[in-house]
């Protein structure tokens, strides 16, 4: 690649940062610049070691489903998202050896059937609780993977530049988007905080909530402590993240239910990078909300996935659900998947409560 193509592709790499389809661009630029059949963006989870695909092009769309049902925890390459440093690599060939490799059924029942079996993996991104890394495939003895190393050491710097931009606007589009949410349309106090009590946007019914003398926010608050527990909770720093909530008596003798939830970018790939909270509040006398709006626009859950969850807490199995709402019960399922990742939910009790929590009606 020339200096014009080189520098055709670093402009087109920070055009992506407002464009998805520009960064999809890109990703297939990468791939053919680097020898490879596929990019990628993924994500190693901290706290399990578990490696997420995010956006991507070249990667037949049946990889990914094998990959998330059957093989992610087989993927060797999961263990070492702590180990390779700014500006380093990791390449399966050298990390693992061919040895390894011949005889691994992720490479050999998976990625070889994918003609997809080398792969090399550079950190682009650093977040709280998940990393994000470019990743390259290519079939087995295509590339010099130390040569594509050399080749890519220039633009390495603009990608995490890029990669960090693109984090940055995804929230101030999510905030804008809650924005009209929060500001039109929910009748409760309703703030997004980060994990170290950053308040990045509140309703008029929320910026009057922080305005009250006791304030949680404030360190000299007797619930202080209350409330940075549940922001920990809700961000990840305790743990798996989840929904939390306290009790907070008032003066007047009444109580007001404090309660958070875990929020990310609505954004494959991106989602975990800058972990935030949603907090609201609401009091024991507080009527009952529509849930149709609170579930579209703080879970980013589709219409489909909203009528299984109806369904769902109506006592309805998935055969039952599946009958009611005349879809195949491998539909179902995967909607009930959905809902319950984007709910950071496990059981249906934990959501249940979640959905107490939020005083809405299903």
């Amino acid at each position: 690649m020339g200096s014009e193509d080189f520098a055709q592709l670093v402009g087109e790499l920070y055009d992506g940062v407002t464009d998805p389809q520009g960064w999809a661009k890109v990703l297939c630029r990468l791939a053919a610049y680097a020898d490879s059949d596929a990019a990628s963006i993924m994500l190693w989870r901290r706290e399990d070691s578990m490696a997420l695909i995010g956006e991507y092009a070249g990667l037949p769309d049946q990889l990914l489903i094998d990959y998330r049902e059957h093989y992610d925890k087989e993927d060797p390459g999961r263990y070492f998202g702590d180990k390779v440093k700014r500006g380093e690599w990791y390449l399966d060939e050298r990390e693992l050896g061919l040895p390894f490799i011949r005889k691994s059924s992720f490479y050999q029942d998976f990625l070889k059937r994918y003609e997809l079996d080398s792969t090399m993996v550079t950190p682009m991104l650093k977040g709280v609780h998940i990393d994000g890394f470019l990743s390259l495939s290519a079939r087995a003895g295509k590339r010099d993977q130390a040569a594509v190393v050399r080749r890519l050491a220039p633009l390495l710097p603009h990608l995490e530049r890029a990669s960090a931009l693109r984090v940055r606007l995804l929230g101030v589009a999510q905030q804008q988007e809650l924005s009209a949410l929060v500001l039109d349309r929910i009748n409760f106090p309703l703030l997004v905080v980060t994990y170290d009590k950053k308040v990045l946007l509140a309703n008029a019914l929320g910026q009057q909530w922080l305005a009250l003398p006791g304030n949680p926010m404030s360190a000299s608050s007797p619930f202080s402590s209350h409330f940075t527990g549940l922001l920990k909770t809700a961000t990840g720093l305790n743990g798996t993240r989840r929904a939390a909530g306290f009790i907070m008596p008032l003066a007047d003798g009444s109580r007001q239910f404090v309660n958070a939830v875990p929020l990310s970018l609505p954004v494959d790939g991106w989602g975990d990078i800058m972990p935030q909270a949603l907090v609201w509040i609401h009091s024991s006398d507080g009527e009952n909300r529509s849930s149709d709006d609170i579930l579209k626009h703080l879970f980013h859950l589709t219409p489909g996935e909203i009528r299984v969850l109806q369904q769902l807490m109506n006592g309805g199995s998935v055969k039952e659900i599946s009958a009611v709402l005349e879809i195949s019960e491998s539909t179902t399922r995967t909607h009930l998947k959905a809902i319950f990742s984007k709910m950071n939910v496990s059981r249906q009790a934990e959501l249940q409560r979640l959905l107490n929590r939020l005083n809405v009606v299903i």
